[in-house]
């Protein structure tokens, strides 16, 4: 996609609201200002209409239009997220990309963003993606969920099924992070993947088997070669049946020649 075209749909076609809100708001400029700028670029107005329009945004997203002369560290964490918020909706786009939109906020603000983001979607008939490790969150906010493992999707389905019976191990341990009122399993035994994700650039063979998913008794580790008619055939041996290291017989070493020496030549 050229750079002309990718500026034509974002903010437009397409916006986003980032996770940190401290950090992708410019600290030097007021709030205003920002969320003006993709007005003046998009909609080709004058200065008066874009801060009218910024006001009813802010309305919008339930913060005063005077917050539109504050500096982002002049709000709170909840109000900066809402300016985000307010920035996305700014050239009326159709879709809105949220990528962990309720970071670093308390319950009591996680669920005021969220009931906001309902609404708008529902009320402005936007396409909403959400991007989190929150599973609880995203089934209560979402009708799909696709779970990704090693930058692939592994499991795709309703938020409702994915959440409650996720068949994936990454899947189940994302379900069984959030801790459940009255479950004595999910508190005093938690569950999660043991060991480290896979590097993306050697993924293992099969459903993504590492060190964090359940191997089969058929281990790819270790291999042997065997020939088979003009080519090598390489085979994998059950861990179950190999012999303990113990009971191998010793490798042989090659002996050593001693060279001769020439008397004539010592």
């Amino acid at each position: 996609m050229k750079w002309g075209r990718v500026r034509a749909v974002r903010w437009a076609g397409a916006s986003i609201v980032f996770q940190g809100a401290m950090h992708s708001l410019n600290a030097v400029h007021r709030i205003g200002d920002q969320v003006a700028e993709p007005i003046l670029l998009h909609k080709k107005v004058t200065q008066a209409a874009a801060r009218k329009k910024v006001g009813e945004l802010l309305e919008h997203v339930g913060l005063p239009a005077a917050r539109a002369d504050a500096y982002p560290h002049e709000l709170s964490g909840g109000q900066r997220q809402r300016v985000m918020i307010a920035m996305a909706l700014a050239c009326d786009p159709r879709l809105i990309i949220a990528d962990e939109p309720t970071t670093a906020l308390d319950v009591m603000i996680q669920a005021q963003i969220l009931r906001l983001i309902e609404q708008l979607v529902s009320g402005q008939d936007l396409g909403l993606m959400m991007i989190s490790h929150d599973l609880a969150v995203l089934s209560d906010t979402c009708d799909r969920l696709a779970v990704m493992y090693a930058g692939r999707v592994v499991e795709e389905g309703p938020a409702t099924q994915v959440y409650e019976n996720a068949r994936h191990p990454y899947g189940k341990a994302l379900s069984a992070a959030f801790p459940r009122i009255g479950d004595p399993a999910s508190r005093f035994a938690p569950r999660g993947l043991p060991g480290d994700p896979p590097d993306p650039s050697a993924l293992p063979h099969g459903l993504y088997r590492s060190s964090r998913a359940a191997r089969s008794p058929w281990t790819p580790a270790r291999r042997r070669t065997r020939p088979c008619g003009r080519r090598a055939r390489t085979t994998a041996r059950p861990a179950s049946t190999r012999a303990p290291r113990s009971r191998r017989s010793p490798r042989r070493r090659p002996r050593r020649r001693s060279a001769r020496r020439d008397p004539e030549h010592p």
